[in-house]
């Protein structure tokens, strides 16, 4: 999802399968078929308090509007994404 105070970067929310994830490493985003390697620019939670649960929205910079809004209406995706150093 994307943010109106924060139009230019475009958030991936899950949970943290295994590992540190920090600002600055690389988002993988291949197996999409968007041959792009974004940066990590946020590290954000999102806290379902009625649920009792938290997940993780990294927020990263896409410089083509094409594969912004591509990956924008993408969806719900069900395999982890590889996070590079």
């Amino acid at each position: 999802f994307s943010l109106t105070q924060k139009p230019d970067t475009l958030f991936f929310v899950g949970d943290i399968k295994s590992g540190t994830i920090k600002k600055g490493m690389k988002i993988d985003l291949t197996f999409l078929g968007v041959a792009i390697k974004p940066v990590i620019t946020n590290v954000e939670f999102i806290d379902y308090i009625s649920e009792k649960r938290a997940e993780v929205a990294l927020g990263v910079t896409i410089e083509q509007a094409d594969d912004f809004e591509y990956l924008k209406n993408r969806g719900v995706l069900a395999i982890p994404i590889i996070i590079e150093q």
